[in-house]
């Protein structure tokens, strides 16, 4: 373990009253959106225990674009205002796709903005902040496109004393996406100390100074064996720790087998051929006696559905349907494509 004081990353925690699984706790909080807050607050002393005090959010705090619930925001305040009041905490956060209204970082079209009565330091624009240890980060809202964003970067190449803090679509984090045309060997001869990536829910340590973030919890079903948590960032090493919250593990056929520590605890989803509806109901009553947080059962009937050209569907994710049509119409050549289709993807997926 390294004596030199760490700063904290957290990333993508999409705050939202989350429908799925959850019920309403008696404090009238969205249990879901308890768990993200109480990860926040684990992560936080994690921090402490290491001698450090400083936050970092690569964004995407909030869920939905455009709008923010009463029921949401005023649990965050609380959680933030804790760890800035209570625990002498700084939290310095950068606004991610989801976090505003249109497709530009500005001060009016933020929902971040509404946290900086509880002490948060909220980035509009890009900022340098000196951190306790003596690094210094470079925080860098969502960007429009990648020539604004590598325009911001270029300006700090060579500086190896700065650690990059973004929000963009990384190549090679997620399966199945069609490129961004955003890789960790671009970003890596930028020559900057390190580059620490929000946006895609996966964490990856490049080798080379890059690293995806991750989302701090698992949110939906495309999160599906993904790596989430939350970084330690040292001036001589990062350390990534993964989150206690639920995962969403789905079991497909004909795998339909899964231990006892992947079903204890998280969000099951099966699919499955059954003989009969009492099938399906032993085996939730077994997952159930088993520990899953949340259950859900998709009886497979019959053959698979094919399509009037003649594909078969079944076995087939969305997300791989979506990447394909992408590639065959031409689309992925043209950055920032593959992320919209996945935001919007996640949007209809959480409602």
């Amino acid at each position: 373990m390294s004596q030199l004081k760490p700063y904290l990353i957290l990333s993508d925690l999409h705050l939202h009253a989350w429908s799925a699984f959850s019920t309403v706790n008696s404090d009238g909080v969205n249990s879901r959106l308890r768990i993200i807050l109480n990860e926040i607050h684990k992560a936080a002393m994690v921090l402490k225990e290491a001698d450090g005090n400083e936050i970092f959010c690569a964004g995407d705090l909030f869920h939905v674009r455009g709008k923010l619930a009463p029921t949401v925001l005023t649990p965050t305040l609380d959680a933030i205002r804790y760890l800035t009041e209570e625990e002498g905490m700084s939290f310095t956060v950068l606004p991610g796709n989801h976090d505003l209204e249109n497709k530009t970082s500005d001060r009016i079209g933020s929902a971040l903005n509404s946290l900086a009565g509880v002490g948060a330091l909220v980035i509009d624009k890009p900022e340098l902040i000196e951190t306790e240890s003596g690094r210094v980060v470079l925080m860098v809202p969502w960007q429009p496109t990648k020539k604004a964003l590598f325009e911001i970067l270029r300006q700090h190449s060579g500086e190896a004393e700065v650690d990059a803090i973004i929000h963009a679509p990384l190549d090679n984090v997620l399966p199945n996406i069609p490129p961004s045309g955003i890789t960790d060997t671009e970003l890596a001869n930028l020559g900057l100390g390190r580059v620490f990536v929000g946006h895609y829910h996966n964490h990856r340590d490049f080798g080379n100074g890059v690293y995806s973030i991750g989302a701090l919890t698992h949110q939906t079903w495309a999160d599906v064996g993904t790596k989430a948590g939350y970084l330690l960032v040292y001036p001589d090493q990062v350390e990534h720790y993964e989150t206690d919250a639920p995962k969403f593990v789905r079991v497909s056929e004909p795998a339909v087998s899964i231990s006892h520590e992947d079903i204890q605890g998280n969000y099951i989803k099966v699919d499955k051929m059954f003989e009969t509806a009492m099938h399906v109901e032993a085996l939730r009553a077994d997952l159930e006696s088993l520990g899953a947080a949340g259950i859900s059962i998709n009886p497979i009937h019959g053959k698979p559905t094919v399509t009037r050209a003649g594909v078969t569907v079944s076995g087939v994710s969305m997300e791989q349907s979506i990447a394909e049509f992408i590639q065959t119409r031409g689309y992925a050549d043209m950055p920032g494509v593959a992320a919209l289709a996945q935001e919007i993807l996640e949007e209809a997926r959480s409602n």
